[in-house]
């Protein structure tokens, strides 16, 4: 089908650099304003940097201090419940919602969300870019596959799509063969919007139903998974047998408490960021001094577009980098160089910094090797190897033998590589949690029955393995 639209706001998303960049300072000076008029919470953070209101300008953000959720929870905890970071009334909140997924935190430092209507606007117009982006045309019917509760971002795609002229369907995750069976069958979608755990998980079932679809994008944040080169193949190798369209999956980028804050195009070189809305810059994780220009280090945001919750040099946790250059699509706007991973997963190994993603790619090229893998450590002790769990499809010691040596070479430490069953490492359905820390094997052995659970499958402990 051919494609109606290429943009959704060519004049901005079009916009020079120059424009650009006066656009943030006109947008900043205002949100500064905002936020010291009415949060205690940043009306103190800027007195103590000594900002001047009149006279700041966006090469001045460095003055102020990162902002992290610890601090956001915090305030939270004491300002019940949205915080004094908050700038709008409750009477002006028209939508709440919390981060987490099913109940469970990565963090554990959940933060109460609290949005206006002109929030869910932005945040709104922020998705209907990024669906055209992709090929959302009026007519198509998008599922939504995820966890919508308290979720306030699904709210803005449902509202994004039919702005787009697109229909939604909140298919949620949970009992995925019943989705399979007559949910899909009664309203085929052209568009699936899910984590890359739950695409590959959701693309299995319906092979052994053996039906197909006219699903023409896959898509979705939550993990890296799309940003990883081998995974994205095997999800449209997957899907591509179960859809009756020709097929590309799309890599998202967001935080529930930002929102939308990078989406890719059909060039793949990156995810689009939202300049006029958000400010993107990229530091060093421990100092905190900026990186460069195509400079790897973790993203920190300041929302320009945000009335209740702004976040001003926010920092994400995510690792990644920028590049400036004007897209082969012709959008102006930065890209982020895909998400390496989160400094909250990252394992140190002899002083290297060893990402998920960055195994999940050399497993995924295997295949003789089923995608499920796990790292292995116990608590915070200094790690001279890297032990990781995989799950061979057939000749173990050979596939073992074979990753061992692979991994090794590709991450520049020793590597210990284990084979494991299905029964002694279930998968995760729905959002994988790749680092398994044996002093916290409870916690995570809880995120996996949950998800067993919502899917109506019998839970199988696996706590006996060694």
């Amino acid at each position: 089908m051919p494609r109606a639209r290429n943009f959704w706001d060519a004049k901005r998303e079009r916009m020079g650099r120059g424009d650009l960049s006066l656009l943030q300072q006109s947008r900043l000076t205002s949100l500064l304003r905002h936020v010291y008029n009415n949060s205690s919470f940043y009306r103190g953070r800027l007195k103590s940097a000594e900002v001047k209101l009149n006279n700041f300008k966006t090469d001045d953000l460095e003055i102020l201090p990162l902002l992290s959720r610890t601090e956001l929870f915090q305030d939270q905890t004491t300002h019940i419940p949205f915080g004094s970071f908050t700038c709008t009334s409750r009477s002006n909140v028209a939508l709440a919602g919390m981060t987490g997924y099913i109940g469970v935190s990565r963090s554990n430092q959940p933060l109460n969300l609290a949005l206006t209507v002109p929030d869910l606007r932005s945040l709104a117009d922020r998705v209907s870019r990024g669906m055209v982006s992709i090929g959302v045309n009026p007519g198509d019917r998008l599922y939504v596959m995820d966890d919508p509760r308290l979720n306030p971002i699904f709210v803005c795609m449902t509202r994004a799509a039919a702005d787009v002229g697109a229909e939604a369907v909140q298919v949620g995750v949970s009992r995925s063969l019943r989705t399979c069976r007559f949910i899909m069958p009664a309203v085929p979608p052209n568009h699936v919007f899910a984590s890359p755990s739950y695409a590959t998980y959701l693309a299995g079932l319906l092979r052994e139903e053996r039906k197909r679809f006219p699903v023409r994008t896959i898509f979705g944040w939550g993990e890296p998974g799309y940003s990883v080169a081998s995974k994205r193949r095997v999800i449209r190798e997957t899907w591509s047998s179960v859809s009756s369209e020709h097929l590309d999956v799309f890599d998202v980028y967001g935080l529930m408490e930002g929102g939308l804050l990078g989406f890719e195009c059909s060039e793949h070189q990156g995810l689009h960021g939202f300049e006029d809305k958000v400010i993107y810059e990229v530091v060093d994780p421990r100092s905190g001094e900026a990186k460069s220009i195509g400079e790897e280090g973790e993203l920190v945001i300041t929302t320009l577009d945000l009335e209740s919750q702004p976040l001003i040099r926010y920092r994400t946790g995510d690792i990644t980098s920028i590049e400036e250059e004007r897209c082969g699509c012709g959008r102006t706007h930065l890209r982020l160089r895909g998400i390496k991973g989160r400094l909250d997963e990252r394992v140190i190994v002899e002083g290297a910094e060893i990402f998920p993603s960055q195994v999940e790619d050399i497993v995924n090229e295997d295949r003789d090797l089923a995608g499920n893998f796990r790292i292995v450590q116990k608590g915070r002790v200094r790690m001279r190897e890297l032990v990781i769990w995989i799950q061979p499809k057939r000749s173990r010691r050979s596939a073992v033998q074979r990753f061992q040596k692979a991994a090794a070479k590709r991450l520049g430490v020793k590597v210990v590589a284990e084979a494991r069953t299905q029964k002694e490492m279930p998968d995760f359905i729905h959002r994988a949690y790749r680092v398994l820390d044996l002093t916290r094997r409870p916690q995570q052995e809880r995120v996996i029955e949950l998800q067993q659970h919502l899917e109506g499958l019998r839970v199988e402990s696996s706590r006996g393995g060694s």
